[in-house]
């Protein structure tokens, strides 16, 4: 091959692929930060229920004697909760976050996701933000994971629940493809066989 019939890299593919990398990390600087921006801004919301009452479909009028109950979501700072109550509790058994500590880590949580989400949307110290969002969800992360599987931990075992749980693992198994089925509910008077 010589030079004349040698392909050579044209200018516009190489910049077509400098900018599919760059569009690429765009979207996904846009989901990361639009992710935890909405994800701070859920700290504040709280459910608050109102009555309506029911609109009657032939007049179109409300019907005054008739009330539902809805739910309507509001945001504001008084509403204020950085871990959620179920993930609360498991944090408090958790020996990797102290007592005070987990109060500091409630009360950061929402605004930490807020800035890291304006930073990352922005552009503003895009590494500094993937780091704080990193170790939030590492947190988190940590503190959902099943208390007998932490860690290598193997799980307590109970002599009193050992029937039932062999039980309960044996009514899961499928049967074999030849064997006959019985169904208990009519005693055994109608077998089926697979």
């Amino acid at each position: 091959m010589n030079d004349s019939t040698e392909k050579k890299p044209d200018s516009s593919c190489t910049s077509q692929c400098n900018c599919d990398y760059s569009l690429a990390f765009l979207v996904l600087r846009g989901w990361l930060g639009l992710r935890a921006l909405l994800a701070g801004i859920e700290k504040f919301g709280a459910y608050k229920t109102v009555q309506q009452p029911i609109i009657d479909p032939t007049t179109g009028q409300p019907d005054p004697n008739a009330v539902v109950d809805i739910k309507v979501k509001f945001y504001a700072l008084a509403n204020y909760s950085g871990i959620p109550a179920g993930l609360k509790s498991k944090f408090t058994n958790e020996a990797l976050l102290p007592g005070f500590a987990l109060n500091l880590f409630d009360k950061v949580l929402g605004p930490a996701l807020i800035l890291a989400g304006v930073m990352m949307l922005l552009g503003l110290g895009t590494r500094t933000s993937l780091f704080i969002q990193g170790l939030i969800y590492i947190a988190l992360s940590v503190a959902s994971l099943p208390p007998t599987r932490r860690f290598g931990q193997r799980p307590k075992r109970d002599p009193q629940n050992a029937r039932s749980l062999l039980l309960s693992r044996e009514a899961a198994a499928p049967a074999p493809r030849d064997s006959a089925i019985s169904l208990p509910h009519i005693r055994g008077h109608y077998r089926r066989s697979l």
